[in-house]
C-alpha cells in the first residue's frame, strides 16, 4: 500500500495507457499527453507536467485495449504531488462522469491486467 492504509473500493493495474488531458474549465486550450501510472474502476494516478489544486476537474480521453474510441470523461483531482520540481507531478484523480459503455470497456481492462477474465468458450 501505497503512503499508509488504502482507501480505494476497486483494486487498481499498474497500466501505462495513453491519456490526454486539460484543465475542464480551459475550453480551446491544448491538451496535454501522458500515461497512467495506474489505473482503477473509480480513479487513477498520471504523470501530468501542471500542479493541480485539489478539487480541480479535468477533462480526460484516455486510451484503453478493449475500446476502439477512446473514453472521454470528467474527474476530480485528488492530490497532485511534485515528484520532480517544477517539472513532474504525480496526479490522483477520481472519475466522475462515465456512462455504461465507458465503465464496461474499463471493467473489461481491469478484469483483463488483474487476471479475471472467464475464458471465453
Amino acid at each position: 500500500m501505497e503512503d499508509g492504509v488504502n482507501k480505494r473500493k476497486t483494486p487498481r493495474t499498474p497500466g501505462k495507457f495513453i491519456v490526454n488531458y486539460r484543465a475542464f474549465n480551459t475550453i480551446g486550450s491544448e491538451c496535454d499527453i501522458t500515461q497512467t501510472k495506474n489505473i482503477g474502476g473509480g480513479g487513477m494516478l498520471l504523470n501530468t507536467t501542471t500542479f493541480f489544486e485539489k478539487g480541480t476537474i479535468l477533462s480526460i480521453d484516455v486510451r484503453l485495449p478493449f475500446s476502439q474510441e477512446p473514453l472521454h470523461f470528467k474527474a476530480e483531482v485528488i492530490e497532485s504531488k511534485e515528484m520532480v520540481k517544477n517539472l513532474i507531478y504525480d496526479t490522483r484523480v477520481m472519475f466522475m462522469d462515465m456512462d455504461e459503455k465507458q465503465k464496461n470497456a474499463l471493467t473489461e481492462t481491469l478484469n483483463h491486467y488483474l487476471g479475471k477474465n472467464p475464458e471465453k468458450k
